[in-house]
């Protein structure tokens, strides 16, 4: 005769079976999103060949000291990277701690100043100090923002003292700054923000939580099969994914609660803050600041009045390159200044080209040649 289960009984053996249903539906789903990234990693996608930067509780993600990787393109060679000791952008072959000459060239900025799908040498910041004979410092990271940059700005500047900084502006570096995550090639980049202050202000708040450091470079050449498809699943997808959904839920009850503060949606405050400490700290340390606008598109960047009034000089290097569309027989932005590769011709980066940074660096050298003469001519009449 069957005895009757007791009901305790019956419910911990549904629970444990609704677990395990929901264990394996996770697992097929993760299954799932392994192929895209999977796909990703073998498709020669725009990425990393190997790991170039790894997570940190201040900036979400670094550039690692020393490194050398390479940008990977779907057509065409990859392009060489290589980080000197502190962190900066230096043509490969350098040695990893060269010996810096004077005037020292700070430059800030996302992957627009880092010079994403160029060479170190063809970047504007190179082209700059070059021109100057002296170093560049080339601290643009991929998908900074204006916190990151602020936070760079307060380490860098009294560390080098150096003598010129060029902080990019681009109304996108303002929305990183106002939003917990920044734009990223897969998974999760959380970043700094700026959250909203007592009397108008706006302060710096960490990244919600630390992106995961993957290495998809096992995979990038291996052959394609299942038992490298299982080893890619179990060593590289599974931790990420684990690791990016139970941050995220983490972060969205958190953000639900009033744990995690939301972004300020005052951009005004945001870049008066941010360009205005800038400026305190070039002037504390004996620097020359310079703003140099950059923009992605055909249409003109609107400077923030908010910059005009902090008197800052400004350099508009996206107005330049404008203007030199009709000489090479286009109006088109990309066309002219994106990046091609093929026969025929296919459009794989946005970023600017070789050609576009050689221009930038031509406006920011005529600003600093201005900027000398303007001192010399000012220091001959005191003397007068």
């Amino acid at each position: 005769m069957r005895t009757e289960l007791p009901v305790w009984k019956k419910i911990l053996f549904s629970s444990s079976m609704f677990l395990v249903f929901l264990g394996l539906l996770y697992g097929v789903a993760i299954a799932y999103r392994a192929l895209g990234l999977y796909s990703y990693a073998k498709g020669n996608s725009r990425g990393w060949r190997s790991p170039a930067h790894c997570a940190d509780k201040a900036f979400g993600w670094r550039p690692i000291p020393g490194v050398r990787s390479a940008q990977v393109f779907p057509i065409g060679p990859d392009i060489p990277v290589q980080f000197d000791h502190d962190g900066f952008c230096v043509p490969v072959g350098e040695p990893r701690q060269k010996e810096r000459t004077r005037p020292f060239i700070l430059a800030l900025g996302c992957s627009f100043t880092y010079g994403a799908a160029c060479a170190a040498e063809d970047t504007f910041p190179h082209m700059v100090a070059e021109s100057l004979g002296g170093t560049e410092l080339n601290a643009g990271v991929c998908s900074y923002g204006l916190a990151q940059m602020l936070l760079l700005a307060e380490r860098l500047i009294p560390d080098y003292s150096p003598d010129y900084v060029l902080v990019q502006y681009s109304p996108w570096l303002v929305d990183r700054a106002t939003s917990h995550f920044a734009p990223t090639y897969y998974s999760y980049a959380p970043n700094p923000f700026f959250a909203d202050a007592p009397s108008g202000r706006v302060e710096l708040q960490p990244p919600v939580f630390l992106p995961y450091d993957i290495d998809l470079s096992p995979w990038r050449s291996s052959e394609r099969g299942i038992l490298d498809f299982t080893s890619f699943l179990f060593r590289a997808a599974l931790p990420l994914f684990v690791h990016d959904d139970v941050n995220m839920l983490q972060y969205r009850v958190r953000l639900a609660v009033g744990q995690i503060k939301k972004p300020t949606t005052n951009r005004t405050e945001v870049v008066r803050t941010v360009y205005g400490r800038m400026q305190s700290l070039c002037s504390e340390h004996g620097a020359a600041l310079l703003v140099v606008v950059l923009g992605s598109s055909s249409e003109a960047v609107s400077i923030p009045d908010e910059l005009r009034e902090l008197g800052i000089p400004t350099v508009d290097a996206h107005a330049a390159l404008l203007s030199s569309l009709s000489e090479s027989g286009t109006n088109d932005y990309i066309t002219a200044y994106g990046h091609f590769r093929g026969s025929p011709p296919v459009l794989v980066d946005k970023h600017p080209n070789p050609r576009a940074h050689a221009l930038i660096a031509k406006v920011i050298i005529d600003s600093i040649s201005a900027v000398r003469n303007s001192m010399q001519h000012s220091s001959e009449d005191a003397q007068q």
